[in-house]
């Protein structure tokens, strides 16, 4: 396990100089049957979902009601880190403990699950340099049981700077609703290649996720649009 991720992901005060744009960023649930939340969330959650109101200026999605699950096919510009299962030749892991594989899920039959308290989560990583991927754009689906501000971060394999210098985009465009939702953000050319894509839990709604108290997350649909 990469168990330097949560220290070096934890606080977001050294974030990138570099503007990184959000292409879209939507959030809410969906009436699909296989891309629900756990039953357990499943009853308090909204009948659809609309923009999230923490997306940024440059927010593509639609005006209307938002169904982020199904994603659409990949095209033949992305690249799936994670459908079913990691890609040939990536790997994922938590931070502090094992991730778990299997449904809800957005599209197919299995996402990646993490219980993370704060400045915790997990990351996708390349098993070696030939599998980094020289990306131009980082789209994902990620489900949690509560609102909360989750960080995403794009960085070659053995990063030459601070992983801190690797985040997407601002903290307030990586706020979340309760729910699935959809994002594609942008990966400025100077990270160089992604050989890792990280997602940090920085704080949660009521109860509050710290020490003590989780949140639970999911993440799927994961795919790098190559250059």
């Amino acid at each position: 396990m990469r168990w330097w991720c949560s220290v070096l992901l934890a606080g977001v005060g050294a974030c990138s100089s570099e503007p990184t744009r959000v292409l879209d960023h939507r959030s809410g649930t969906t009436n699909e049957p296989d891309a629900g939340p756990p039953a357990a969330a499943d009853a308090s959650a909204p009948a659809d979902a609309s923009s999230s109101g923490d997306a940024s200026a440059d927010d593509a999605g639609p005006a209307g009601p938002v169904r982020p699950c199904p994603a659409p096919p990949a095209t033949g510009a992305e690249k799936e880190i994670f459908g079913d299962a990691a890609t040939t030749g990536w790997s994922v892991n938590g931070f502090h403990r094992e991730v778990t594989m299997g449904s809800p899920a957005c599209s197919g039959a299995v996402s990646v699950g993490y219980s993370s308290h704060q400045y915790d989560g997990l990351g996708f990583y390349a098993n070696d340099g030939a599998n980094e991927i020289d990306a131009q754009a980082l789209e994902f689906r990620i489900w949690i049981d509560r609102d909360a501000v989750v960080s995403a971060a794009a960085a070659p394999g053995n990063p030459p700077n601070d992983i801190h210098q690797y985040f997407l985009a601002t903290q307030s465009e990586w706020s979340w609703k309760k729910g699935w939702n959809e994002a594609r953000f942008t990966i400025p050319a100077s990270y160089g290649k992604t050989g890792q894509v990280l997602f940090e839990v920085q704080s949660c709604s009521a109860p509050a996720c710290d020490a003590n108290v989780s949140i639970d997350l999911r993440i799927d649909d994961l795919r790098l649009v190559t250059r």
